[in-house]
C-alpha cells in the first residue's frame, strides 16, 4: 500500500445473477442450503480479486469458515428473474477471550450480504422477469465470518494476530460482540416448551467422498442441509406438519472439519412456542461407536408453522 493513502473500510459491491430453479422450495422462497453456493463463491472471489488471496495462500494463510447465518425473505421469486447481492467484506479482530484476557484478538473477515430480487408479476406461474423494470423485494441475508489461520503452521501456531502485508490496505474493526461459541449456541431459547420427537432426535452417519469438497473435508453446504433434513425430521416426530413448515434462519457454527470416511452421530432438539420453532443439532464425531463429549459443528434452526399448520392440522 503506498505511504498515505487512506485505508479501505470495507470491500463493497454488488453482484447479480439469475434465480435458478434449484434455489427455490415449492412455494418460491430461497431454500436455506441455496445460501451457500450463492454466497460463499461471492466472499472468496471477492478476496482473490481485491486483495491478493492467492498470494496470502502461498505464504501459508487461509480464510476458515467459522460462523454462518442465513435468513431467508418471506417473499415469492420468480426462477429465472434477477438476484442482486449487495455485499461488505470487512477486515475484524476480535476481543481477547477469557475474562481478564489481554493481547491480541482474532484476525477475521466479516461479510455481509443482502439479497434482493424481482418481485413476481403474480403469485402463480411467473417464470422470468423478461427484462422487465420491477421493484426489488427482500430475498435474504446473510453474515458470513472466516477466521484467518495458517493451517500447516505447527500446533500452537495457528492463530493469525499481525495483519498480514496484502491485508494492510483494509481498516482493522472490532468485533464487538462475543464470538458465537457452543456455550450460546446450545442454551435454550426462552419462551419455547421442548417438544418430543422420539427416535428421530439422533441418529448415525458416515461421510463419504460426493460429501467433500477440494479442500479436503466436508463441504459447508452438507451441515445446512443435514440439519434442514434434521428439522423436518423432528416436526414428523413430534406430529407437526412438515408442508407447511417454512425453515426461516439457520446459524453454524463450525469448530472441526469433518473428513471422508468418518462416522458422526447427529443429536438434536426441538423447541416450540406458538408458530414459533426451533432446532438445536449438533454433529458429533464418532469414535469406537461413541460421540464425542463437544459438537464438531452445531446448527440453529429457526421456523415458522404457515396457515393451516399453525392450526395443528
Amino acid at each position: 500500500m503506498a505511504e498515505n493513502q487512506p485505508l479501505r473500510d470495507a470491500l463493497i459491491g454488488t453482484r447479480t445473477q439469475a434465480l435458478a430453479f434449484e434455489h427455490l422450495d415449492m412455494r418460491r422462497r430461497l431454500r436455506l442450503r441455496a445460501f451457500v453456493g450463492l454466497c460463499m463463491p461471492l466472499v472468496f472471489e471477492t478476496l482473490h480479486a481485491e486483495v491478493g488471496l492467492f498470494a496470502l495462500r502461498r505464504r501459508g494463510y487461509a480464510p476458515v469458515s467459522f460462523y454462518l447465518d442465513f435468513t431467508a425473505g418471506e417473499a415469492a421469486l420468480a426462477p429465472g428473474s434477477t438476484l442482486a447481492l449487495d455485499y461488505a467484506i470487512r477486515l475484524a479482530r476480535s476481543a481477547p477471550e477469557g475474562a481478564g484476557a489481554s493481547g491480541a484478538g482474532r484476525l477475521m473477515f466479516v461479510s455481509q450480504i443482502d439479497l434482493r430480487a424481482a418481485a413476481p408479476e403474480s403469485d402463480a406461474g411467473a417464470q422470468s422477469d423478461a427484462g422487465a423494470e420491477r421493484p426489488t423485494v427482500p430475498a435474504g441475508s446473510a453474515r458470513i465470518v472466516h477466521v484467518l489461520t495458517r493451517p500447516a503452521a505447527r500446533a500452537g501456531e495457528h492463530r493469525v494476530e499481525t495483519v498480514p502485508e496484502e491485508l494492510r490496505g483494509l481498516k482493522e474493526h472490532r468485533w464487538e460482540e462475543p464470538l458465537p461459541s457452543l456455550a450460546s449456541l446450545e442454551r435454550a431459547p426462552d419462551g419455547y416448551a421442548p417438544l418430543e420427537a422420539g427416535p428421530w432426535a439422533e441418529s448415525q452417519d458416515v461421510w463419504g467422498l460426493p460429501n467433500t469438497d477440494v479442500n479436503q473435508h466436508v463441504n459447508v453446504k452438507e451441515y445446512v442441509m443435514g440439519a434442514e433434513n434434521q428439522f423436518t425430521r423432528l416436526l414428523h416426530g413430534a406430529g407437526l406438519p412438515v408442508a407447511g413448515h417454512r425453515i426461516a434462519r439457520a446459524r453454524l457454527l463450525l469448530r472441526k472439519p469433518f473428513f471422508a470416511g468418518q462416522t458422526y452421530a447427529l443429536r438434536a432438539a426441538l423447541y416450540r412456542r406458538n408458530a414459533h420453532t426451533r432446532m438445536h443439532a449438533g454433529f458429533y464425531l464418532l469414535d469406537a461407536a461413541q460421540p464425542a463429549p463437544r459438537a464438531s459443528s452445531f446448527v440453529v434452526c429457526d421456523g415458522v408453522l404457515e396457515g393451516a399448520a399453525r392450526a395443528g392440522r
